[in-house]
């Protein structure tokens, strides 16, 4: 049998975005373990609708990686702030955006 991999892993997404526009949300994963595996999780979106979109990085010993999930600020108020949860085998966080105000100064009528 192959030694076990382990896991350190962090997540990155702008502070600010655009109303109406898409982005993405970066989980890096390093394997700190001696064997291979594959690290595996979901980002939980809370907005507009609760979903979990999975992840699945493949890391030989000492490697790191990164995938991207996409996510969509359509229909979000400017000045929302979303939360997006992060949950992994290694542990769990969230990273927060905040839906920039409409700088065109328009009013919707």
């Amino acid at each position: 049998t192959s030694p076990p991999p382990a896991w350190e892993w962090s997540v990155d997404a702008p502070e600010t975005v655009a109303p109406d526009t898409t982005f993405d949300i970066a989980i890096t994963a390093e394997n700190v373990g001696d064997g291979p595996g594959t690290f595996r999780g979901a980002v939980n979106f809370s907005y507009p609708l609760y979903m979990p979109k999975g992840l699945d990085i493949a890391l030989d010993a000492g490697q790191s990686g990164t995938e991207s999930v996409e996510a969509s600020t359509e229909d979000a108020d400017p000045g929302q702030e979303i939360e997006y949860g992060i949950r992994t085998p290694a542990g769990e966080g969230s990273v927060s955006v905040t839906i920039e105000a409409d700088a065109s100064g328009n009013e919707s009528a």
